[in-house]
């Protein structure tokens, strides 16, 4: 009798497994913004296309429908570094970071993360790279890795708060909290007129 009842109680409290989240997708979010990076090494008198690049602002999700890296052959033996970044070719303004050419040697992955502003537009690139492994060497990487990056909203001020009036309509006196010896000891006066001090703790004293 004891274990047929008991068995039906652990029914009740069986646990369902959590199935994990799966990553989100371009179906699920798709892509609202796009964006075009350029490198530009310093011995160029302008800057040439990178990556054509469509994000979502919603999810970190991420197309990148072109991607042309430069060659390291194309560098000069003196060049150490390239420009990653935003670039308006009709009004020439450039905004980006440095990088060192090595980043684009093979058997390095390039990574792009796009900082965007509270409209989702892309205000600010940052450019890194990384070793691929001992598999990867001597080939050159695919694709470009993209992370985006939206600004974080700061402290909100605590708009239409009511304010309460006293009976006289003044700001009522704020509670000041007492100290802790204030709070225990409680001086009262003897009918002999000396005043004596009593604890709460019943240590008391006479002055």
């Amino acid at each position: 009798m004891l274990l047929s009842s008991v068995f039906p109680l652990l029914a009740l409290f069986s646990v369902t497994p959590i199935q994990a989240r799966s990553a989100p997708t371009t179906d699920d979010y798709p892509p609202d913004h796009s964006v075009k990076l350029y490198y530009w090494p310093l011995s160029k008198p302008s800057p040439s296309p990178l990556a054509q690049i469509r994000y979502s602002t919603v999810a970190q999700v991420s197309i990148v429908d072109k991607y042309s890296p430069p060659s390291p052959k194309s560098f000069s033996a003196d060049e150490d570094v390239i420009r990653i970044g935003l670039y308006d070719p009709a009004t020439k303004a450039w905004s980006g970071v440095v990088t060192s050419t090595s980043s684009f040697k093979d058997g390095y992955q390039g990574a792009v993360i796009l900082h965007l502003d509270n409209k989702g537009e892309v205000w600010h690139v940052d450019y890194r790279a990384f070793p691929r492994g001992k598999e990867a060497d001597g080939k050159k990487a695919e694709q470009l890795e993209v992370k985006t990056v939206s600004p974080t909203p700061g402290p909100q001020p605590h708009l239409n708060v009511p304010v309460v009036l006293d009976p006289e309509g003044k700001l009522p006196d704020e509670t000041v909290e007492k100290p802790l010896w204030q709070r225990q000891v409680h001086p009262q006066t003897d009918s002999r007129g000396w005043l004596t001090v009593f604890s709460n703790a019943g240590i008391g004293g006479c002055f």
